[in-house]
């Protein structure tokens, strides 16, 4: 249940934010190890992504340690794409980051 309302969050920001090719069909989060897997369908994929990411929890953000895919140009294209911007994910504030909070 807790995986599923974030997955939910995760693929409304995404729609809002006009990313309508990428679909997350799963996610599994293992908050003892910090991990979080998930199954990422891209348009122009026949098969879904397999997505594995290490973070840590801060008090505004969520940091993301490592990352790997099923496709290596993927995984070494968001490496970069971290090592530019950051591996930084703003939490939302009020009731809605403190619920993501106790989740992960």
């Amino acid at each position: 249940m807790t995986a599923e309302i974030i997955r939910k969050a995760v693929s409304a920001k995404l729609a809002s934010e006009g990313i309508d090719w990428a679909k997350l069909d799963t996610l599994k989060i293992d908050k003892k190890e910090k991990a979080v897997h998930a199954d990422v369908s891209l348009e122009g994929e026949e098969h879904p992504i397999a997505v594995s990411a290490r973070y840590t929890l801060g008090d505004a953000a969520v940091q993301l340690e490592t990352f790997e895919t099923t496709r290596p140009w993927i995984t070494q294209a968001l490496r970069l794409a971290l090592k530019k911007h950051g591996g930084n994910i703003p939490l939302p504030g009020g009731m809605q980051g403190t619920m993501i909070r106790m989740l992960l």
